[in-house]
């Protein structure tokens, strides 16, 4: 059994970060990034899950093409840097209209 494991396993007990490294003899320091890394971990597990759904009903602000947006990300609103720059660039020149 790995010290991540048995740190998880006690931290489920209910047992505070210092009393895990009293029991296992080694720094509270220790304990709390093993508990940071496991939890970006598991994170990281489910963000790849949600990675394969995938949605069709956006479309680009400038130029109209269809948009595939990753599910658990922020929302697309072009479909290059390209249809990007040129939105802003017309944005900006509107203003300086008025």
């Amino acid at each position: 059994m790995e010290i991540i494991d048995e740190i998880i396993a006690l931290k489920k007990n209910g047992l505070k970060n210092d009393e895990i490294a009293d029991k296992l003899n080694i720094p509270v320091g220790t304990v709390k990034s093993k508990i940071f890394r496991y939890k970006n971990k598991i994170t990281n597990k489910i963000n790849i899950v949600n990675t394969n759904e995938v949605s069709l009903d956006k479309h680009c602000r400038t130029c109209g093409k269809e948009i595939k947006s990753i599910a658990g990300k922020k929302e697309k609103q072009f479909c290059s840097d390209y249809c990007r720059v040129k939105y802003w660039r017309m944005q900006k020149n509107d203003k300086k209209r008025v």
